[in-house]
């Protein structure tokens, strides 16, 4: 049974769903299958869940769709009439279907989760669902109803992350190897990011103008400053299990800026393998502050991913959106559970 608490451990002063009974609240559920993830085993993967997911959720009305590209994609989460849409995916098709609920009325959305079937599902892990398919249907089974809040970027929502230079360009090259040679996760990222920082680890001038906390009061802050990194996260992890922002939550009203200004290679290199696990915050040119809103207006054209897709801007307005969206994921605080 599908269970709604209020765990004050869990949500840090955010509300979560006012239902007295969920479990026929999400009655109906909508699982879209992604037949691309997975190395192109999206289906495949599916089936071998399929008798456990019906077993988990024994008195839902279970609808299963395969996703046939971005704008289909789209198009279900902004139009599907369920109370749950479970995506088999990666965190593309996640970025896909909140674009498509956040056209939606706030109490029109459906609740979201996801079973981790893509090559770098750093969503599972903010949300603290298992990386093994099997066990992220069991613990979404019996997990918790809980509201997140969502960023918005230009005109682009994403769920989890948000990158601007060296980082983000080692992303989005990451994703197009997976895509190529059918294979993910921190490792591929890893070798990407040397490669790519040996040959564009070039500084991106930029200002910034940002609406935030710095060490928990408010303030209103103009930067002027050469960025080889800029991640503006909504929870901690990107590129398959690095943490930008160990301390961002999902569900806290704020987004976390992670900068690193003009560094040697050998340096930035080590600030990469200290950001795996989330050990960098004491190195001396890293910079983080939490920020409402921030604008970032570079001099060029940059390399920026959203969710692990590229954003192609010089100009930035960037803003949370507390308490936009419902997920169901497990008992354990968001983030709490530190993957591999």
């Amino acid at each position: 049974m599908v269970t709604d608490v209020r765990s004050p451990s869990i949500l840090k002063g955010s509300a979560t769903i006012t239902d007295t009974n969920p479990a026929n609240r999400l009655g109906r559920i909508a699982v879209l299958v992604n037949p691309m993830a997975s190395r192109s085993n999206g289906e495949a993967d599916w089936l071998a869940l399929e008798e456990r997911f019906h077993r988990s959720f024994p008195n839902a009305s279970v609808e299963v769709i395969s996703t046939q590209s971005p704008e289909h994609t789209v198009k279900l989460g902004e139009e599907l009439q369920t109370d749950l849409i479970v995506s088999v995916s990666g965190d593309g098709t996640l970025h896909n279907i909140t674009q498509g609920l956040m056209r939606r009325e706030r109490t029109d959305r459906p609740a979201l989760t996801v079973v981790p079937v893509g090559t770098g599902n750093d969503f599972a892990r903010s949300a603290g669902i298992p990386l093994d398919p099997s066990q992220a249907v069991s613990a979404i089974s019996t997990g918790v109803l809980r509201t997140i809040d969502i960023g918005r970027c230009n005109d682009r929502y994403y769920l989890n992350t948000l990158s601007f230079g060296v980082d983000a360009a080692i992303g989005l090259r990451t994703a197009e190897l997976a895509r190529e040679q059918r294979r993910g996760g921190a490792i591929l990222y890893a070798l990407t990011a040397v490669r790519t920082v040996i040959t564009e680890l070039h500084p991106h001038s930029c200002r910034m103008h940002i609406d935030g906390q710095d060490a928990g009061q408010d303030m209103a802050r103009d930067i002027e400053k050469e960025l080889l990194i800029c991640a503006v996260q909504n929870g901690p992890y990107y590129g398959g299990g690095f943490m930008p922002a160990p301390d961002a939550r999902l569900d806290d009203g704020l987004l976390d800026v992670c900068m690193i200004g003009r560094i040697s290679i050998p340096k930035a290199l080590y600030y990469l393998a200290r950001m795996r696990q989330g050990s960098h915050q004491q190195l001396k040119a890293f910079t983080s502050l939490r920020a409402r809103s921030l604008t970032i207006d570079f001099t060029t054209t940059i390399p920026c991913q959203c969710d692990g897709e590229p954003l192609d801007a010089q100009h930035f307005e960037i803003e949370v959106i507390p308490q936009a969206l419902n997920i169901l994921a497990p008992l354990a605080p968001l983030a709490a559970a530190r993957h591999s």
